[in-house]
């Protein structure tokens, strides 16, 4: 039996990659969430203290952890600090996700590394197929907005330090669009991996 091919989300801040990688997943699919692979090496002790080291103990919360919120603010409004954080976190997440790719069992439909800087921590590297999920910037900004407060600004602020959404799409093999319909979503997932796997029923 062949190990499962591992498919990675890529997309705009806001594209739905998690919408994807949920329909995968119902589909038989294992998903590893790289951002929260991440929220966990920020709460490694070499890490926080490697961080701490650098911006000092108001980047600390009361319980000890790096405080996110005030960890961004250091790092998004400075190219060369978020290059310097990435350096740490990009690696060990990179080993992690290896890990966890080689501990799934034979047999899953596909394995979906639904990471939002897939191409800038080059986990693309351990991809088989990239997908790049394309949906309308109103309605990215609209959902960022809704999940996370962003208002147009500060997502073009965020997307600024990304790689370009149309360098993004040109390094993918497929394109599913996301244009708010999870009905029609869905059934491009499904007939996406009909194409990459078809069912033996």
């Amino acid at each position: 039996m062949s190990k499962p091919a591992v498919i990675g989300l890529a997309g705009g801040i806001g594209s739905g990659k998690s919408t994807v990688a949920a329909s995968m997943q119902r589909l038989g699919c294992v998903v590893l969430d790289a951002d929260s692979i991440a929220h966990d090496v920020l709460k490694e002790f070499e890490v926080r203290e490697i961080v701490r080291s650098w911006y000092g103990d108001d980047v600390m919360s009361a319980s000890g952890h790096i405080d996110r919120g005030t960890l961004a603010r250091h790092v998004f409004s400075n190219a060369e600090e978020l290059k310097r954080l990435e350096s740490v976190i990009h690696p060990r997440v990179g080993a992690v996700c290896q890990q966890r790719i080689e501990m799934v069992e034979l047999g899953v439909r596909a394995i979906v590394l639904d990471a939002p800087l897939l191409f800038e921590a080059k986990l693309d590297d351990q991809c088989d197929i990239i997908v790049f999920v394309d949906t309308p910037e109103h309605l990215r900004h609209e959902r960022l907005m809704e999940r996370s407060g962003w208002d147009a600004a500060e997502a073009s602020k965020r997307e600024a330090f990304q790689m370009g959404l149309d360098e993004k799409r040109s390094r993918s093999h497929y394109v599913l669009v996301n244009a708010g319909n999870s009905e029609s979503i869905h059934q491009q997932v499904i007939d996406l991996l009909n194409h990459l796997h078809p069912r033996q029923d």
